[in-house]
C-alpha cells in the first residue's frame, strides 16, 4: 500500500482487512485485500481503497482488468509489482471479460461530495458486512467486505459526519448521500446520534422503518429538501453522448444518429386503453445441464433426434456441460438438422470442409495488385486485422503473441467477408466468433456454426440498423408493460430511446458476463425458448435489477450507461435468468396484454431463418448492396 503523504492527507479513519471479491480462472471467488481510508486533504473529505500487498497469498497468478473508461491495470503475482498500481495503454474494451483472469472494477478513490449513494449488507444476506459505493456520474464500484464485528457502523459513523445520510424507502439497504451546504450542519448525524454504536440505528431503522426515518430525519427535512431537489437539469443528453454509446460497443460502426425516435408507427404504443395486469408467477429455480448420459437418449438407431423440442426445454432450463458443448452447438446454430442421420451428417460436413476451403482460397488467392483496386476488401481486412488483435486476449485461449488461434478468427472472419459480402465485417462480429472457435477448437466448424449464429443477429450489423433500431422499440413497449414506473422514470429522464442497452443487444450480452456464463447465456437464447425475441425479455429482467439504483440516484442518461457499464462481469447469471424466465411467463400468460407486445414475444422460433437439412444451405437474411467502409 502506498504511504500516506501527511502534509497531503490526513487519516480520519481507516479500517484494515477488508477485502474486494475477484473471479479466478476456474470462475470462483478469490480475495483482494486492502484497507478502506477515510482521508481529509487539502479539497475536502475522500474515500479511497488501497490493496494490501502483504496479502500476496490471496492473489493467484495474475489478475489484470479492464473497465469502459479505457484504462487498464495489470498486477502479477510479484511482491514487488504488487505495491504499485501502474496504468498501461489505454484501451475501449469496454467491458471485463475473461477465464483465467480476475476482474477488478475502477479505482476505489472519490470525494465525497461525488457519492451518491451506498449499499450495506449485513447478516444473513452475507457472511460479512459489506458496503457498495454509487457515485454521481453513475460509476458502481465493487463490495467491500469488512471484518466481523461493528466496523461498518463505525466507518458510517465517521461518513454521517461528512454527508448526509438517508435510508431509501424502498430497500432498506440503500442509503442515499447528499453534501452538507453548511459548515453549521458538520455533525448532522453526530448530533442525531443516528449511527451510534450502542443499538446501531441502521438495525433500528430495519426493525422498524417507518418510525425510524420519521424520527430522525424529521429534524433535517427542510435541509434535505433544498439538498435533494436538483438546481439543474442534469438529464439532458449531451451531443457528446453518440461518443460514449460508440466507446460502450467499441467504435462500432453504427450510426448513431440515424436512430432518432423510440416510437414505432403503431398507434396503439401511444396509447394504452388499460394497464395490463402481469399475473404472479412461481420463480423456478435452475435445472441441471444437459449430460452425455442424457444427450445419448435422445438418438435413435440413425443418429437422429427423436424429440429435439424436450431436449430444447432441458438446455433451456439447464444449458450444456461443457464436454457436450461442440456437439450440441451444431445442432442449436443449425449446422446439423435435428432430423438428420449420423451417415448423413458425415456426407454433409464433407461438403462443408470443401465449400469453406474454397471461399478462404478466394481471398488468400488476391494478389496486392487485385487489392489495390478493391477498397471494400482493403477496408474489411485492415479492420478484421485490428479486432482480431484485441479480441478476448485476457482470456488464455487467445493470449500471447504469435497465437494460432488469433490467425483462426483471422480467416474465419476473412472467410465470411467472402461468404456474405453484402454484410461483410462489422465490429463486433468478432466477439461473437471467440467463444465458438474456444468450444470448436475447428476452423471449420466454428465457421458455420458462427454463419448459424450470423443468421439470428444479420439485421443487428446492417447498415441502415433496422434491427437495432426495432429492437430498442420493442425493449421501450415491453418495459412499459412490464415496470411502469421505471419507464415513466426514464421516460421524464430522456432515457427511454433505451440507448444504454444497445450493446446488450447488439452481442447479445457478450461483454456483461465471463466467457463460461455467456456460453450458458448464449445456449438459452438459442433454444428459441421460452418465446419469441427473449434477449429483450433478458434485458428487461436486467434492468429491473437496476431500476432501484437508477431511481434512488436519480441518474439521468450519461449516469445510466456509466453504471450499466460498470455492472459488466458483477452480474450473477442463475439470478437473471430465474427473473427473465418468471417475467416471460407473466407476459406470455396475461390475459390482457397489449396486441403489440403480444406480437413481439409470441412462442415460437427465435428467428425465421430455418434450419437446414444436410446438403442443404442455412437461409440467411438478404439485403441490399451497399458500400460501406470501415469509417462509415
Amino acid at each position: 500500500m502506498a504511504a500516506l503523504d501527511p502534509i497531503q492527507e490526513k487519516v480520519v479513519y481507516s479500517v484494515t482487512h477488508t477485502y474486494i471479491k475477484v473471479k479466478n480462472g476456474s470462475n470462483k471467488e478469490e480475495y483482494i485485500y486492502g484497507t478502506l481510508l477515510m482521508l481529509e486533504k487539502p479539497d475536502g473529505c475522500h474515500i479511497e481503497w488501497r490493496e494490501d500487498p502483504t496479502h500476496v497469498d490471496a492473489v493467484n497468478d495474475s489478475w489484470d482488468f479492464i473497465n469502459a473508461d479505457a484504462v487498464s491495470f495489470t498486477y502479477s503475482n510479484s511482491a514487488a509489482e504488487l505495491t504499485d498500481l501502474t496504468p498501461t495503454a489505454a484501451r475501449t474494451e469496454g467491458s471485463c471479460r475473461m477465464i483465467n483472469q480476475q476482474k477488478f472494477h475502477n479505482p476505489i478513490n472519490f470525494h465525497v461530495d461525488n457519492l451518491r449513494s451506498f449499499k450495506r449488507m449485513k447478516g444473513k444476506l452475507v457472511k460479512n458486512s459489506c458496503i457498495m459505493f454509487i457515485l454521481d456520474c453513475g460509476t458502481s464500484h465493487p463490495p467491500i467486505y469488512f471484518p466481523k464485528g461493528g466496523v461498518t457502523d463505525k466507518f458510517l459513523h465517521h461518513l454521517g459526519k461528512k454527508v448526509i445520510i438517508t435510508q431509501s424507502a424502498t430497500d432498506g439497504n440503500r442509503f442515499l448521500v447528499s453534501p452538507h451546504q453548511q459548515e453549521a450542519l458538520e455533525s448532522s448525524f453526530d448530533a442525531l446520534n443516528l449511527f451510534a454504536d450502542q443499538g446501531s440505528a441502521l438495525s433500528r431503522f430495519a426493525a422498524d422503518p417507518v418510525r425510524g426515518t420519521f424520527t430522525a430525519f424529521a429534524k433535517v427535512s427542510k435541509l434535505l429538501t433544498n439538498t435533494l431537489v436538483a438546481s439543474e437539469d442534469k438529464n439532458s443528453v449531451p451531443p457528446e453522448i453518440c461518443d460514449q454509446l460508440r466507446i460502450s460497443v467499441e467504435e462500432n460502426e453504427t450510426d448513431f444518429s440515424a436512430i432518432h425516435s423510440t416510437q414505432p408507427e403503431d398507434p396503439d404504443f401511444l396509447f394504452i386503453d388499460e394497464k395490463a395486469q402481469l399475473p404472479e408467477v412461481e420463480k423456478k429455480p435452475r435445472g441441471d445441464p444437459l449430460k452425455r448420459a442424457i444427450w445419448e437418449k435422445f438418438f435413435d438407431a440413425e443418429g437422429r433426434v427423436t424429440n429435439p423440442e424436450e431436449l430444447k426445454q432441458i438446455i433451456y432450463r439447464g444449458g450444456v456441460s461443457h464436454d457436450l458443448r461442440s456437439e450440441v452447438w451444431k445442432f442449436l446454430l443449425s449446422f446439423y438438422s435435428w432430423d438428420s442421420t449420423t451417415r448423413e451428417r458425415e456426407e454433409f460436413r464433407k461438403t462443408k470442409v470443401d465449400e469453406y476451403f474454397a471461399m478462404k482460397l478466394q481471398w488468400k488467392s488476391m494478389t496486392e495488385s487485385q487489392k489495390s483496386r478493391f477498397s471494400d476488401f482493403r477496408d474489411r481486412e485492415s479492420l478484421i486485422e485490428k479486432d482480431v488483435s484485441r479480441t478476448d486476449r485476457m482470456t488464455p485461449f487467445f493470449s500471447g503473441d504469435n497465437n494460432e488461434r488469433l490467425h483462426q478468427l483471422n480467416d474465419i472472419l476473412m472467410t465470411f467477408v467472402m461468404y456474405d459480402f453484402n454484410l461483410g465485417y462489422v465490429q463486433g462480429m468478432s466477439d461473437l466468433l471467440s467463444p465458438l472457435l474456444l468450444v470448436m477448437e475447428n476452423e471449420v466448424d466454428t465457421f458455420w456454426c458462427f454463419v448459424g449464429f450470423m443468421n439470428l443477429l444479420h439485421s443487428n450489423f446492417e447498415m441502415d440498423q433496422e434491427g437495432m433500431k426495432l429492437q430498442l422499440n420493442q425493449l421501450n413497449q415491453i418495459v412499459q408493460v412490464a415496470d411502469g414506473q421505471l419507464y415513466s422514470y426514464l421516460d421524464d429522464h430522456e432515457s427511454s430511446n433505451m440507448y444504454f442497452a444497445f450493446r446488450w443487444l447488439l452481442i447479445v450480452f457478450k461483454r456483461e458476463f465471463f466467457m463460461d456464463d455467456i456460453m450458458s447465456l448464449w445456449e438459452v437464447f438459442w433454444t428459441g425458448l421460452p418465446c419469441k425475441n427473449y434477449q429483450l425479455v433478458i434485458a428487461t429482467a436486467l434492468l429491473c435489477q437496476c431500476k432501484g439504483d437508477i431511481i434512488e440516484n436519480q441518474f439521468g442518461f450519461n449516469e445510466i450507461l456509466k453504471y450499466i457499464n460498470d455492472r459488466s462481469g458483477d452480474i450473477v447469471l442463475s439470478e437473471l435468468l430465474i427473473q427473465s424466465e418468471a417475467l416471460a411467463e407473466q407476459l406470455i400468460t396475461c390475459t390482457n396484454l397489449p396486441s403489440y407486445v403480444r406480437k413481439i414475444i409470441s412462442p415460437g422460433s427465435q428467428s425465421s431463418a430455418t434450419q437446414p437439412s444436410p446438403g442443404r444451405k442455412p437461409a440467411r437474411p438478404t439485403s441490399s448492396p451497399r458500400k460501406r467502409t470501415a469509417e462509415s
